[in-house]
């Protein structure tokens, strides 16, 4: 029965590290990356792309080096044009993201922001927002718009 436990703890190990996530004290994933690499690495170039449901919706993230933000809702990932544009500004402390107040959203809303490795995929997991729209489509895995 020990050596069992001790297969399936190893195994879980090798899962984390294969996924770009390791545990911090708590036992709760965290990026590999740094928080200075966090940051560096999903602000600017192209954007994010996030399917909150399934050949429906689509959200759009592109965070500007000037701390704006734009938030759009595609019908597709290779849509032009948004039926939803909500714009405004950003902050980012360590792995913590603060969007600022939009159209359709009064407040502010605080993520944490888990980085793969590989720099092209972010998970976006909500700490807390009042705004119904962003809480419903923001959390989640996202992937990095390519050229």
């Amino acid at each position: 029965m020990e050596l069992r436990k001790v297969f399936l703890v190893s195994l879980v190990l090798v899962l984390l590290v294969l996924t770009g996530c390791s545990e911090d004290e708590s036992g709760t994933a965290k990026s590999l990356l740094g928080p200075d690499e966090t940051e560096s690495a999903i602000v600017g170039g192209n954007g994010w792309i996030h399917e909150v449901v399934a050949n429906y919706n689509y959200v759009y993230l592109y965070l500007d080096a000037d701390n704006t933000y734009i938030y759009a809702n595609l019908d597709s990932p290779e849509a032009t044009t948004p039926y939803i544009t909500r714009e405004g500004t950003y902050t980012i402390d360590g792995t913590t993201l603060i969007l600022g107040a939009c159209t359709g959203c009064d407040g502010d809303g605080e993520y944490t922001i888990e980085m793969k490795e590989n720099g092209n995929e972010m998970t976006l997991l909500l700490v807390d927002d009042g705004c119904t729209n962003r809480k419903g489509e923001l959390p989640g895995d996202w992937q990095i718009i390519e050229d």
